[in-house]
């Protein structure tokens, strides 16, 4: 179903209350006959302008999570707090029941529709972002290395929070924190997302891409306490290598749960304002 105009919505935020935003959602249909559900919400002072885009992809280990979750509609209220943009949420496919591609499959071809109707849709598709958690940031990286690829079309900018971006066995690990924030081992998530397929492959495992040269302005944002700690790390100081643009922050009391479970706490508030300044900043700034 889809929504042909604005509605407006009363979305609660992680901390402040309640905010009053509009919302669309659309569907597109897929080669299989099924539909992909597209999320979009903005200020409702701005519901004619057109506007820059940040495509949030929600985490969940590529089995869980939604596009219209409550912790998605907190990380959506909470960015519309400090940006005057669009928030597109893609409802991508779960694992086991469609493993890889099919997730990656429904990010990128969002992100190329985007970047292709933008203006007929009241979006700059010059200014798009992609900001991606923990497993939607590992689609955050693949999707725009396989659309620069692919059709040559470019996102303004990434943001990678607590990212998943290795699945191979021996990837950047932090043992010493596996039993915080509710991580599975990789060779789990590697099991029921690949099902047979090669972990190498780049789509996977984006920190063994050979092309993560040409990804555009990226800032990482990884949690101490989260034993995937050590593939941002790794990712941010081989962008600095390649001469990619790249910006980092290690939040030293925060865990890979945090930016869904302690949004109230202090270190919760933190990261989301870290995150929303780098928004703010790749969809505002210079390009």
């Amino acid at each position: 179903m889809t929504d042909r105009v604005w509605r407006d919505v009363v979305l609660e935020r992680s901390w402040g209350g309640p905010r009053a935003l509009v919302e669309r959602r659309e569907s597109t249909r897929r080669d299989d006959g099924t539909d992909l559900l597209v999320r979009r919400v903005r200020r409702a002072a701005s519901r004619d302008a057109q506007l820059p885009v940040l495509v949030y992809l929600h985490g969940g280990g590529f089995r869980s999570g939604s596009a219209v979750s409550d912790e998605t509609t907190a990380a959506v209220s909470d960015r519309l707090d400090a940006l005057d943009c669009e928030v597109v949420c893609v409802e991508y496919r779960h694992a086991p029941a469609h493993p890889f591609p099919a997730a990656l499959d429904d990010v990128r071809s969002s992100v190329v529709d985007l970047l292709h109707r933008g203006d007929s849709m009241l979006l700059d598709p010059h200014r798009v972002v992609l900001d991606g958690y923990s497993a939607g940031a590992n689609l955050a990286v693949a999707t725009v290395l396989e659309a620069h690829t692919r059709t040559g079309l470019r996102v303004r900018g990434l943001i990678l929070e607590a990212p998943s971006l290795d699945l191979r066995p021996g990837a950047p690990w932090d043992p010493a924190y596996e039993h915080l924030g509710q991580v599975l081992p990789r060779t789990a998530v590697a099991d029921y997302y690949l099902q047979g397929h090669d972990v190498h492959d780049p789509r996977v495992s984006p920190l063994a891409s050979e092309s993560l040269g040409s990804l555009p302005r990226t800032h990482v944002v990884s949690a101490r306490r989260d034993p995937l700690c050590p593939a941002g790390v790794a990712l941010a100081e081989r962008l600095e290598e390649l001469g990619v643009d790249v910006t980092a922050t290690i939040h030293v009391l925060a865990d890979h749960a945090t930016p869904d479970q302690l949004p109230r706490r202090a270190v919760g508030r933190a990261w989301v304002a870290d995150v929303t300044a780098a928004a703010a900043d790749l969809l505002h700034g210079r390009a």
